[in-house]
């Protein structure tokens, strides 16, 4: 009996032993731990170029709305309407079939920017003062690139939604159109427009109002259409071209841009000349300075 008492008593000895010893292999462990440095990013040798790339780990999450700033501006699309005389030639122009320069395949893009209802999109006009605004306006639209609403929803159950942007006055805007009936599609900031206008007719005092489908919402300074816009553009070949005193006039005839057609017969370097004579010859004049290109007149030729 005594034996037992002793061989327990030592036993309970060696367990309290190792207990202690573990907890001071965890102090040490905890101490050597807090020890480390962290290396300063200041003095830091080692070339950035070779830090592994953990770019992907800022997308791995959606953005919380919170950090979203909720008047902030929203992307907008790509938009060739951006496009001005100075910039370089697109890759997928469309090509000259009779004035093959640099100066006439500028002139033709400027001119298909102004066409995006064909001809009767843009009443006459021989001076910048007398073109028709409202029209001026409606093509300055075709040509401002309209906010990015990839990701955003509409069901009869929930409404609209945008998830990524929850909390924005563009987004509440919205969701209250729909319940009320309408159908927004298009969202295009006013002063997107404005440069637009400017940019094609050289005009600044526009005010900001209503225009046909393009309904203005001035606390969000932006415009909405409802409805889908569906352009019929022109893409001009140029017959001749001269410099004028402030920059260029042209003789052009229109094709159908998509199909590159007048009529049902396409448009090509053996027929054109035919095909001119068969159909309106076109004036417009452009007023070319540094860094401002816009077009000052567009009339009919007359025989």
């Amino acid at each position: 009996m005594g034996k037992n008492n002793t061989s327990t008593n030592q036993r309970n000895v060696l367990i309290k032993r190792f207990f202690v010893a573990i907890c001071i292999l965890l102090v040490f462990l905890s101490a050597c731990g807090n020890s480390f440095s962290i290396p300063d990013s200041q003095n830091s040798t080692c070339d950035p170029s070779s830090e592994p790339d953990n770019s992907y780990l800022a997308s791995s999450e959606p953005m919380s709305s919170a950090s979203i700033n909720p008047a902030s501006r929203l992307p907008v699309k790509e938009c060739y309407g951006d496009w001005t005389f100075f910039d370089p030639i697109p890759s997928d122009t469309k090509p000259q079939l009779l004035c093959k320069d640099e100066v006439a395949i500028r002139l033709a893009l400027m001119i298909r920017q102004l066409l995006p209802a064909g001809v009767n999109g843009l009443p006459f006009f021989e001076n910048e003062a007398s073109v028709d605004k409202t029209a001026a306006i409606k093509i300055a639209f075709a040509n401002t690139p309209s906010v990015d609403l990839s990701g955003s929803s509409y069901t009869i159950n929930e409404g609209f939604r945008w998830k990524k942007y929850p909390d924005h006055p563009i987004t509440i805007r919205l969701a209250q159109l729909w319940k009320e009936g309408n159908s927004p599609t298009d969202v295009f900031y006013a002063d997107d427009v404005s440069a637009a206008l400017e940019r094609l007719f050289g005009i600044t005092d526009q005010p900001h109002q209503t225009v046909d489908y393009y309904h203005y919402f001035p606390e969000e300074g932006v415009y909405i259409t409802y409805g889908d816009m569906i352009h019929i553009w022109r893409y001009p070949q140029i017959l001749s071209y001269q410099e004028t005193e402030d920059g260029y006039s042209c003789e052009v005839i229109l094709t159908d841009e998509r199909l590159g057609t007048i009529g049902d017969q396409e448009v090509t370097a053996e027929n054109i000349e035919r095909l001119a004579a068969e159909v309106p010859h076109y004036y417009f004049t452009f007023r070319i300075g540094e860094n401002k290109a816009v077009v000052t007149g567009f009339v009919e030729k007359r025989e």
